[in-house]
């Protein structure tokens, strides 16, 4: 298991599937910075989250919560990502 994600995460790949610019050097860690930091931001912020969805849905399910966050966190990460490589220019 080791050595699988050592592989891994060493490698030069991208995240959520997108191509490489052909003549690019190409570097996954910007986006795993935001992945993590979305993540964070969710586990900090999970209680008004799930007082959020209670009163959406009117049932007090922290499971509910957790599979919204399931979904919703790589979403969030992936336009977050997109949106701070436009302004700044990388692609």
């Amino acid at each position: 298991m080791v050595v699988a994600f050592k592989d891994t995460m060493q490698g030069g790949g991208t995240l959520l599937g997108r191509g490489f610019t052909v003549g690019k050097r190409y570097s996954s860690w910007p986006e795993r910075i935001v992945v993590l930091t979305v993540f964070c931001s969710a586990l900090l912020f999970f209680g008004e989250i799930d007082s959020v969805i209670v009163s959406a849905i009117g049932a007090d399910s922290d499971f509910l919560t957790a599979i919204f966050l399931i979904i919703l966190i790589p979403i969030v990460s992936d336009l977050i990502f997109r949106t701070i490589s436009l302004l700044l220019g990388i692609r």
